[in-house]
C-alpha cells in the first residue's frame, strides 16, 4: 500500500520533487526499522 500511495503522490504532485524525495526516505527508514525489529525478535533466522 505504501508503494501505491507513493505512486499516487508522484502523479498528483509532479512539481514537488522534494516532497516525494522526503516521502521515499521516510518509507525506506520505516521499512528498515521494521526489518531491524523483526531480526531482533527472531535472531535465529538471520542468515
Amino acid at each position: 500500500m505504501l508503494t501505491k500511495q507513493t505512486q499516487k503522490n508522484r502523479s498528483t504532485r509532479e512539481t514537488d520533487d522534494n516532497l516525494n524525495f522526503l516521502v521515499d526516505i521516510l518509507e525506506l527508514r520505516y521499512i528498515k526499522n521494521v526489518l531491524n525489529k523483526h531480526e531482533n525478535f527472531y535472531p535465529d533466522n538471520m542468515s
